[in-house]
């Protein structure tokens, strides 16, 4: 008979490798959901908050790729919550709506069909079978909650282009189109706050928040078996025992180290 031992080795192995590839299968997921977090705590809450970065943004504030000479706006869709969504954006603007695994779900603005000229976009929930209103420029993501990143241009000064934003960018529900609640704006310069994703133990059980959130197949059924192995499945809570806590805590650290 096999040594007990090793068995118990082998296995402590396929289950930390099987985290690893969960990890790095997911990062997109688990950014997204991190920068919500950040924005949320911010103050930023809610597709119709937009938080915008009025003074550009400094060291205080942890994102991703981001730079302290670009003025940014970000806010999340709420498709679940809030049905069908209206964006209207205003001139110049470079962006895009990614998903909530940051696939990329459309251009807006400049490269987008709006060509720079603004416009307004419909971001249609997953399924979405109702009516759909002419005069939009159509989204359809593959999930709820949804990533809006733009980017304004202060080539003629950052007051102008802070004030065409806050002035000209809307997010409401289609079923308010008629008397919307006003858009806020949140000025998040100068604020500390993480929106950068953690590589402990908190990754999986911010990634079993997703996966909780969004349609079952929003990823792939290889994708979802992947998570099945270690835990995580849609509809069922995530109560990784004290072994595979232990695993999934050395697989974060394997999966950070390789997706550098």
């Amino acid at each position: 008979p096999a040594n007990t031992a090793t068995v118990e080795k082998v296995y402590d192995n396929l289950d930390r490798m099987r985290g690893t590839q969960v990890f790095l299968d997911n990062v997109g997921a688990v950014s997204m959901y991190d920068v919500r977090k950040g924005l949320d705590g911010a103050g930023a809450q809610g597709a119709n908050k937009i938080a915008v970065f009025e003074g550009l943004m400094d060291s205080q504030t942890l994102v991703v790729t981001a730079n302290t000479s670009t003025l940014y706006a970000y806010t999340y869709t709420d498709l679940a919550k809030d049905g069908p969504t209206v964006i209207e954006i205003p001139p110049g603007m470079l962006g895009f709506l990614n998903d909530a695994w940051q696939r990329f779900a459309g251009n807006m603005g400049v490269t987008g069909p709006d060509k720079g000229k603004g416009g307004k976009y419909l971001v249609l929930p997953p399924g979405y079978t109702g009516n759909v209103p002419d005069g939009y420029f159509l989204l359809k993501p593959t999930t709820n909650r949804n990533f809006l990143f733009l980017r304004g241009s202060i080539a003629k000064g950052l007051e102008p282009a802070v004030k065409n934003i806050t002035t000209g960018l809307k997010v409401y529900p289609l079923k308010d189109a008629t008397n919307p609640a006003p858009t806020e704006y949140v000025n998040v310069s100068g604020k500390a706050f993480n929106t950068i994703l953690p590589s402990d133990f908190s990754y999986f059980e911010d990634l079993n928040a997703v996966v909780q959130q969004e349609p079952l197949d929003a990823i792939s059924p290889e994708v979802r078996g992947k998570m099945a192995a270690i835990g995580i499945v849609k509809g069922q809570p995530f109560k990784p025992d004290a072994r595979m806590k232990k695993l999934l805590t050395e697989a974060a650290t394997l999966g950070a180290a390789t997706a550098r």
